[in-house]
């Protein structure tokens, strides 16, 4: 027997609206089968041979009252809202899965009760146990079929920044299987790209014409090769008139060959799409995926030519982008330089804005960058205010290379950012 459950936990701390979890203590069945009560059960961290499983565990928790971990235990991970499941209304809020293995027939069976019991953490200790407490709220339940678990088991929803996860009943692999992941940045962050549209032009320059956050998790083998990268975007202001596209460029070895996916999605009911017709489904050597294709086109807010940079209007979270690009034969890990060649092509002018931390050389004449990447609680100017005007130590910084001012960020004029770190509500 499959049960689907629809993970409602508090969004504070590491659990946010884009992965939140909870810790199983005890599952417990009874069944009436032909008058006789019959009892499946399994409880942690003792009993890890019962009747009961979900589709993944962290190996230690320490429980509430408690400074010594133990384990394993089984989790429920999920998200916020509806998954990006679209193909089947039933199951589109289900998160996770938790299967009891029953050996008798039940076709005789009467009444059937099932308690499930969540683990209560200790929170103090920070993450994992902040991450997998139990809030005190509720998880609904639901019964599946064979063919919905097997879709909301590849799903995976919220484990890709789920901490200290281990899958017990994971996907296919790809040809090459991928047994640890490396999370880039980290397993419960993102890099925040910001870029100024009007390259070698200053123009506004008040670098909100495109924010993105990203992610990549590097798939490994046994011997520590890449094998897979999976990657999630958003996007978060969008203070330009020009459309872009934004891509991701992985400088792979000469001869690399990897199957690649790419999947949009402009809210959250929307349904997944391929993020662009020019990616290929197969590459080879390099990838460069179109992530965001046309950005004035999939990102829009009816009140405002621009997203997310006029004071006063309301925050409109940005569409969402996964890729997977399986590879046919592993890499070295050293062949991928992180943060990646994140760049956006600005359609009108033909410009690839870089990064400034991909390509140091990537100024004006002035040396001015056009691409940075962010700090997570980063408030961008509002619109049409100078990054200079807004943030007083940036010019310090740009004309010292970096040398004076390095925390030229922190110290904002409060009237002349957005005042909301964009970290806050981004992501769903």
């Amino acid at each position: 027997m499959i049960i689907g459950v629809d993970v409602n936990e508090a969004a504070s701390g590491t659990e946010k609206s884009t992965s939140q979890g909870v810790a199983v203590k005890s599952v417990t069945l009874s069944v009436v089968i032909n008058g006789v009560t019959k009892t499946y059960q399994s409880s942690w961290p003792n009993n890890v041979t019962g009747c009961c499983s979900t589709e993944s565990k962290t190996p230690l928790l320490a429980t509430a009252g408690s400074q010594q971990r133990q384990g394993p235990y089984y989790t429920l991970i999920g998200h916020s809202g509806s998954n990006s499941i679209t193909g089947n209304s039933e199951i589109k809020n289900i998160d996770s899965t938790l299967t009891v293995n029953i050996p008798d027939n039940l076709s005789s069976a009467t009444s059937a009760v099932l308690k499930v019991e969540l683990l209560q953490t200790n929170t103090s200790l920070g993450d994992p146990e902040a991450y997998y407490d139990f809030s005190g709220g509720y998880e609904d339940l639901a019964l599946l079929n064979k063919n919905d678990a097997t879709i909301i088991i590849q799903e995976a929803a919220g484990q890709i920044e789920a901490p200290v996860m281990v899958q017990t009943n994971p996907p296919p692999p790809p040809d090459t299987p991928v047994s640890s992941t490396n999370y880039v940045p980290t397993a419960s962050s993102f890099y925040f790209a910001g870029y100024e549209d009007l390259y070698p032009d200053v123009g506004d320059y008040d670098f909100n014409d495109l924010t993105v956050a990203y992610q990549v998790a590097e798939g490994l083998d046994q011997s520590g090769k890449i094998t897979a990268l999976k990657g999630t975007a958003y996007l978060i202001t969008r203070g330009a008139s020009y459309s872009s596209d934004w891509h991701i460029k992985f400088d792979l070895p000469p001869g690399t060959v990897g199957n690649l996916v790419c999947k949009v999605q402009l809210k959250p009911e929307s349904p997944a799409v391929p993020c662009s017709t020019s990616n290929p489904s197969e590459t080879n050597g390099s990838a460069d995926i179109t992530v965001f294709e046309n950005t004035t086109s999939i990102f829009t807010d009816p009140g405002s030519p621009f997203v997310n940079t006029d004071p006063g209007r309301p925050f409109i979270q940005g569409p969402k982008a996964t890729f997977t690009l399986d590879l046919a034969a592993p890499i070295p890990a050293s062949s991928l330089k992180p943060p990646f060649n994140a760049y956006l092509h600005v359609r009108k002018t033909g410009q690839m804005i870089q990064l400034l931390e991909v390509n140091p050389s990537f100024k004006d004449k002035n040396g001015f960058p056009f691409g940075m990447l962010m700090p997570a609680d980063w408030q961008p100017p509002s619109e049409r205010v100078n990054l200079m005007e807004a943030y007083p130590g940036f010019l310090e910084f740009v004309t010292s290379q970096g040398t004076k001012s390095s925390n030229w960020y922190k110290t904002p004029k409060a009237d002349k950012v957005l005042g909301v770190p964009i970290s806050a509500t981004w992501a769903w």
